[in-house]
């Protein structure tokens, strides 16, 4: 049995908004042109801004369409016939994987039934992630292509029971602003701090460029949910995370670092773009406050040194 973090068996919501890669094996992603905004992007846009009722009904109906969908892949799967040992040991691999995902969005919707507040963030490619108490999941089909129908099953649901007559329109520079996944700190005599839900905190040294620290931060979350559930994966495993190695050792190109999470054993890479701009003092400081997030449910995570995420 492998030791190290069984990664690349995961279906891809679990790889978060498709960021979570092993730099030996996929080639890293380019981001040259921007994609066009979906209905449902728009929508989430508009959402994530708007009062608790509203975002609430919205994660629900994207996690009510998740579990019907990958209810039947799973279901689709047991009927397969697998043509070879090694086929049959990926089908059962893919199956485990997909009940795993089952039950985090049960886990998530129950969560949100118990009060847990839904943050919706939309990133630069799209991508709709819902961070729900401690889960973070993307909202990705099972399967390539299929995508624009989970997109309009969604907007189905949740427009079935709300109002959406205001996302025919491409959404304007301010409504944009105004959906803004976190919100902004200020308390006298201390510094600014941008805060995502329960997940992360950046401090800034002032609010210039305001719109430019939002969304380095609103990544650089990203960033962390990649990093928590591939840390937890490990946990998952029965492996031991060495906190102090973790922090004391790692290597940036580009996006891409490579971590020692374990006392003993190969890099876990990870395509983290904000938190790969962090050096090394604010490394260690993160992957502190992590450790503490992780272990005694303390949070947010809090990056002092917020303008290392700006930097290249």
């Amino acid at each position: 049995m492998q030791r190290l973090p069984k990664l690349t068996t995961l279906p891809r919501p679990l790889l978060l908004a498709g960021r979570l890669l092993l730099a030996v094996l996929v080639a890293p992603l380019a981001y040259a042109v921007e994609p066009p905004p979906s209905t449902l992007s728009q929508l989430a846009l508009g959402v994530a801004g708007g009062d608790e009722l509203r975002r609430f009904e919205f994660a629900d109906a994207l996690l009510a369409v998740l579990q019907e969908t990958y209810a039947e892949e799973l279901a689709a799967s047991s009927r397969e016939k697998a043509s070879s040992e090694a086929r049959r040991t990926k089908l059962r691999r893919w199956r485990a994987a997909t009940q795993t995902m089952l039950q985090r969005f049960d886990d998530a919707r129950l969560a949100l039934g118990e009060g847990a507040e839904a943050v919706i963030i939309v990133d630069a490619q799209r991508q709709i992630l819902l961070f729900i108490g401690e889960q973070s999941i993307a909202f990705s089909a099972p399967r390539p292509g299929e995508e624009r129908r989970l997109e309009q099953e969604a907007v189905a649901r949740f427009c079935a029971f709300n109002d959406c007559s205001d996302v025919q329109q491409p959404p304007s520079d301010a409504e944009t602003d105004a959906g803004a996944s976190g919100t902004w700190t200020l308390r006298s005599g201390q510094p600014p701090a941008y805060d995502i839900g329960t997940t992360l905190r950046c401090v800034f040294r002032d609010l210039s460029v305001r719109a430019d620290k939002q969304q380095a931060c609103e990544e650089a979350a990203q960033d962390t949910a990649v990093l928590i559930d591939a840390l937890r994966h490990i946990s998952a495993d029965g492996q031991a995370i060495d906190w102090q190695r973790l922090a004391a050792q790692r290597s940036a190109s580009g996006p891409d670092l490579s971590l020692y999470p374990l006392a003993y054993g190969g890099a876990l890479r990870l395509t983290l773009p904000r938190l790969a701009r962090l050096n090394d003092d604010a490394w260690r400081g993160f992957i502190r406050q992590l450790a503490d997030h992780l272990r005694d449910g303390r949070g947010p995570v809090q990056i002092e040194q917020g303008e290392r995420l700006l930097k290249r």
